[in-house]
């Protein structure tokens, strides 16, 4: 008699047994299940972040060699005018980088000049200058709106002398990967450095009578 309620103890426990086997794996599979989801999860939450950290780190890079290239590029303020209109004529130049002037020029250039030949002498003396300086990318600065629509093809180059000064400003051109015309007010800080080279320059060679004033 307890042989055999040794055996139906033993049977009841093989039964409780293969209950727990059959329903474990539905549990671990339902918690595999479970960690996979949060592994998944986890998972697209570094790929988001990876992708918005490259996104920043792109558009960094491209702030930092915007902001480098524009440090590092030439401009030039050129001015130039006649007391008379045709008169004695003279040019100033500044050639800088950003707010750092690197160069500064004065020269008289003849007694009897209009104010549009002393624009256009004065354009290329800052191109020669400037191509000391770099044969990469210049931005030309002047308050002659003229030469600049003239420069930019908008208006037509009729009076012979100054055709001939406007090819040898597109030969000059050559020596440089990019460049840009730029109108601005003779108020222009820098512009009034250019204008008060040339007027001093008419200043002391005597030429006082009339100051040159646009």
């Amino acid at each position: 008699m307890d042989d055999l309620e040794d055996k139906a103890k033993q049977e009841e426990s093989k039964n409780q047994e293969s209950e727990i086997k059959t329903k474990n794996p539905e549990e671990l599979n339902s918690k595999d299940d479970s960690n996979k989801g949060v592994q998944h999860h986890n998972k697209y939450i570094e790929d988001d972040d990876e992708s918005g950290y490259m996104l920043f780190m792109q558009q960094f890079l491209k702030t930092f060699i915007l902001s480098w290239a524009l440090r590092e590029m030439i401009y030039t303020n050129s001015d130039g005018g006649a007391r008379g209109n045709p008169g004695p004529g003279a040019i100033g130049v500044i050639v800088r980088r950003e707010g750092e002037i690197l160069r500064r020029y004065s020269g008289f250039i003849g007694e009897s000049v209009t104010n549009n030949i002393a624009e256009y002498e004065g354009l290329i003396k800052a191109l020669e200058i400037a191509s000391e300086y770099t044969k990469d990318e210049v931005t030309c600065i002047l308050d002659s709106e003229l030469i600049v629509k003239q420069l930019l093809g908008e208006y037509r180059v009729k009076h012979p002398k100054l055709l001939e000064l406007f090819l040898k400003v597109q030969r000059l051109q050559e020596g440089f990967n990019k460049i840009r015309y730029l109108h601005v007010s003779r108020w222009n800080k820098f512009q009034r450095i250019a204008d008060e080279l040339l007027n001093e320059e008419l200043d002391n060679l005597g030429y006082k009578k009339y100051r040159y004033k646009k």
